[in-house]
């Protein structure tokens, strides 16, 4: 507070406030008062901005990215929904274009997980649409843990939230964010194999090593622990020519190979499974996918009796269920249903369709021995026309 300040707060002349800091005078008791009470006032207002600053900074310094909102209108809905997308306990959407947010990439790839597996969700704050896969017949045991921002106490730490889950048997395990030190807990499990199905979260990264960093350098995981990755998808942003507009596009679905001791970059531990065009507006398949020189998928075809040495079936079938997926944006598209209550794009939907497609696929499997692609494409497509008609 500056003398001019203190002087008007306290009713007396800048050289009076002078001469009493320098002590050339004695003010009288009313005087001292006066300006006890001024200065602790201000003391106070400070150290609460102290802690407030402080407060910032740890969020600034975290994994949290914010953005400025630049303006907010009222736009006429096309459908007759509603979707409240706050936070609970607080009104700030801490997201990048809130609906592309990277949990709701994670959310979209948990309708592919099939209906049989449990999912159990481990989270410090909740946004996984937990209560919606349960609606769709999902096994879902959502766990809340302490946030590593916020530090609660009531709550479970995520380290404890992962090993808790492990006693839980065989479950596909999601973490909505990998922040902190229970990243150690999560990469270990999945190095002695802990967990036999699905596990996925989400970590910011721009790019296949932007991740390892990350988890290596930032999160203390050893190399050799992050070889447990599989795979990484990346999604990003995509900006228009003139710099004006941005898109959320997945640019990169990257292998994560084991033959590499110090740096997966430097040694090839690196390969891109599929890319993003520009040109196109789409990802595409790289030439080491195609040519069936991916590991991991090779090590899933090894579970399946037909698949075993084959890669022409294997790459057949991943063509089939690409086939499969465009089909069904190609009729949302032309039956103008994309979203809404009978959107064709929607959770709900997307999993009828996959289980139709599974049950199809094994229909024709047990007549046949080994289904003809084209033939389970074109059931699958009488039963998506049947279906659609049946909903109007």
């Amino acid at each position: 507070i500056s003398y001019s300040e203190l002087a008007e707060k306290a009713g007396v002349s800048i050289t009076t406030v002078s001469k009493i800091a320098s002590l050339k005078i004695k003010p009288s008791f009313n005087t001292i008062v006066k300006i006890a009470g001024i200065l602790e006032k201000e003391f106070e207002e400070k150290l609460k901005l102290k802690e407030k600053v402080s407060f910032l900074e740890n969020l600034s310094t975290s994994d949290l990215l914010w953005d400025r909102v630049k303006t907010i209108e009222k736009i006429k809905p096309k459908d007759e929904y509603v979707y409240d997308i706050e936070v609970e306990n607080t009104c700030n959407f801490v997201a990048n274009g809130i609906i592309a947010h990277n949990t709701s990439l994670l959310g979209a790839l948990l309708v592919e997980i099939m209906r049989r597996y449990r999912l159990i969700t481990v989270e410090d704050t909740m946004e996984l649409p937990v209560d919606y896969l349960r609606g769709i017949g999902y096994n879902v045991l959502p766990m809340k843990v302490r946030s590593a921002i916020l530090g609660e106490k009531a709550e479970l730490s995520a380290e404890e939230g992962i090993r808790t889950s492990l006693r839980l048997g065989d479950s596909a395990l999601i973490m909505g964010e990998v922040r902190s030190t229970e990243a150690l807990a999560l990469y270990e499990s999945m190095r002695v194999g802990a967990l036999a199905n699905v596990v996925a979260g989400t970590i910011h990264g721009d790019s296949p090593y932007g991740v390892f960093d990350r988890v290596v350098n930032d999160l203390k995981v050893p190399r050799t622990s992050f070889k447990a990755t599989d795979i990484i998808i990346i999604a990003g942003k995509i900006r228009s020519p003139a710099q004006m507009e941005e898109i959320r596009r997945t640019t990169y679905i990257t292998e994560v190979r084991k033959n590499w001791e110090d740096d997966p970059a430097a040694e090839r531990g690196f390969m891109d499974l599929m890319k993003y065009n520009p040109e196109k507006d789409r990802i595409e398949p790289t030439r080491e996918l195609v040519e069936g020189e991916s590991e991991i998928v090779k090590s899933i075809a090894s579970n399946v009796r037909e698949w075993v040495g084959k890669w022409d079936r294997v790459w057949d079938n991943i063509q089939l269920r690409s086939k499969a997926k465009q089909m069904l944006v190609d009729y949302a598209r032309k039956t103008n249903r994309i979203t809404g209550q009978k959107g064709l794009l929607e959770a709900d939907f997307i999993v009828e369709a996959n289980d139709m497609f599974h049950r199809t696929f094994e229909k024709l499997r047990k007549e046949t021995g080994y289904p003809d692609s084209k033939e389970v494409l074109s059931d699958y497509e009488r039963w998506l026309k049947v279906r659609i008609k049946s909903d109007k």
